[in-house]
């Protein structure tokens, strides 16, 4: 959704929130001092915490979507819920339930950061920030025609050699599996502090 940006007053500036809304503009831009605070370019957060980078980054990898796959709901009995697949580049999480709600993310990681700007290049939607890295939101229709409506939700972010990606599929117009910003957050959150980001290079 492409919020419209406030006419603010001398002094001011507008300031838009770093992942773009769903359903609402309601409070994503507002106007702000024009201090250098509000006014400089985001800093990627890439120094990991205390509690950082131990582990192989196939370890580090299949901890940040274990942690991230905790948003998808318990099992029901629509039957299996959650797979989980890795292997020595990437992990990824499939969970679905409730008959035609459903959410995947996945975590890839390349041999440079260049290689992986160039495959985040191809994507052809709209650029954004989110949490500072340059990222990519958008929704299209549910892949499959429903008399209730129906949509998908994507997004992903570039972070160093890294491609982080989200998406939520809802087959009427009730967004219950877990949205992309959400998913991602959760993701970027789990990566930091296992130092995930850093691990680049062969």
């Amino acid at each position: 959704m492409d919020c419209p940006l406030p006419e603010c007053e001398a002094g001011t500036v507008a300031v838009c929130d770093g992942v773009p809304p769903v359903n609402s503009c309601e409070g994503f831009c507002r106007c702000l001092a024009a201090t250098p605070t509000a006014t400089s370019t985001a800093t990627p957060e890439t120094t990991p915490s205390a509690t950082a980078a131990t582990g192989s980054v196939a370890a580090r990898m299949r901890a940040v979507i274990d942690f991230a796959a905790q948003l998808c709901p318990r099992p029901d009995s629509t039957g299996p819920y959650l797979t989980v697949g890795c292997d020595a580049s990437s992990c990824s999480f499939d969970c679905s339930w409730y008959s035609g709600h459903a959410g995947t993310a996945s975590l890839t990681r390349y041999d440079s950061a260049a290689a992986a700007a160039t495959v985040f290049a191809d994507i052809d939607h709209p650029r954004s920030d989110f949490l500072g890295w340059p990222a990519s939101f958008w929704t299209a229709p549910f892949p499959y025609p429903r008399p209730e409506g129906g949509s998908s939700h994507h997004g992903i972010f570039h972070a160093g050699c890294w491609l982080v990606r989200a998406d939520a599929y809802d087959d009427t117009h009730f967004l219950i599996a877990p949205q992309p910003e959400q998913t991602l957050q959760r993701l970027h959150e789990k990566a930091l502090e296992l130092g995930l980001f850093d691990a680049c290079g062969p």
